[in-house]
């Protein structure tokens, strides 16, 4: 397995999300893994309300935001710096931006990035929702929110999800690895 590297040590992006409809700009942001931030804004993980209940609206006519990098930058605080430069700019522009942090007052200077539990970060690594893991697993929903939230649950049920993480994945994850509590 490979080395997962610091936020610090990778290149960051700065990008956009575009609303297909009319093409404005609707929301800044940065990441050192674009793609996968992108997947979490389309599952609205780490969202913003304004954000949120535009990428429902854009889902019930059958659209998603598209996804723009606008530069990619080998400095956490310069990214930091550039992604302050492009929500002012874009708001300069009459851009309606949705961006919950940064809009009205700066960052301070850490990473903003939402902390999920190991279980629901290897589930959003496996493509799964909650009900598509439900569903191969044979675990309820809410045991599995439960896992997601740090509860314990039965060690039987916390298998059974390991399982198909392990299956989707293509390597074993343990109940140790996906630090899922057991009773």
């Amino acid at each position: 397995m490979t080395k997962r590297l610091k936020w610090v040590d990778k290149q960051h992006q700065v990008y956009a999300l575009i609303d297909p409809r009319d093409n404005a700009i609707r929301y800044i942001g940065i990441s050192d893994d674009t793609q996968y931030r992108f997947y979490q804004h389309l599952q609205c993980i780490g969202v913003g309300k304004r954000e949120k209940q535009w990428i429902k609206e854009l889902r019930r006519s059958g659209l998603r935001p598209v996804l723009r990098i606008l530069e990619t930058i080998d400095s956490r605080s310069t990214a930091c710096e550039r992604e302050r430069y492009w929500i002012q700019e874009m708001l300069h522009r009459g851009s309606p931006l949705l961006n919950d942090i940064g809009v009205i007052t700066t960052y301070p200077q850490h990473d903003f990035t939402p902390k999920l539990s190991k279980v629901r970060e290897l589930r959003i690594k496996a493509a799964l929702n909650v009900s598509r893991l439900s569903q191969l697993s044979d675990v309820s929903r809410p045991t599995i929110e439960k896992m997601e939230n740090d509860e314990p649950v039965r060690a039987d049920l916390a298998s059974a999800v390991c399982r198909v993480l392990s299956e989707r994945l293509g390597y074993e994850v343990t109940i140790e690895d996906a630090k899922i509590k057991v009773l």
